[in-house]
């Protein structure tokens, strides 16, 4: 299993397969570092990404949230206008924790379906020191 953290690009969206079933569809970009020193530059990864578990996640999934993922990889492609194929990065999601949301500071919440997040004081005034 792998994990992927970004943020998404945008709101997620509910779609049925010809067989009935749901998936959760939104697409997450990934910074990364590449290179070392005065050579080093950003990179952004974006990823086609699936979650089969429970369509009531898709409330929790909207635009500019932090989140990571745990799932699979899959490749993917489609042809273009000049009738080459090609390549997109898919991951195929089996866990999803919202890290923050841009408006409201929401943090760690883990969910296999949609539970509600927590605000970041709600945490802090759980401490037990």
């Amino acid at each position: 299993m792998y994990k992927l953290t970004g943020r998404l690009t945008k709101d997620a969206t509910v779609n049925t397969t010809p067989s009935g079933k749901t998936v959760v569809n939104f697409s997450l970009a990934e910074n990364i570092r590449v290179g070392k020193g005065e050579n080093a530059k950003n990179v952004t990864n974006y990823y086609d990404c699936s979650y089969w578990k429970s369509d009531k996640v898709a409330k929790i999934l909207t635009t500019g949230k932090l989140v990571e993922l745990q799932g699979f990889f899959k490749a993917k492609a489609y042809i273009d206008k000049e009738g080459k194929a090609v390549p997109v990065n898919g991951f195929n999601t089996l866990y999803v924790n919202v890290l923050a949301s841009p408006k409201s500071g929401l943090v760690n919440t883990r969910s296999n379906n949609a539970a509600p997040a927590m605000e970041a004081q709600e945490l802090a005034d759980d401490l037990p020191f």
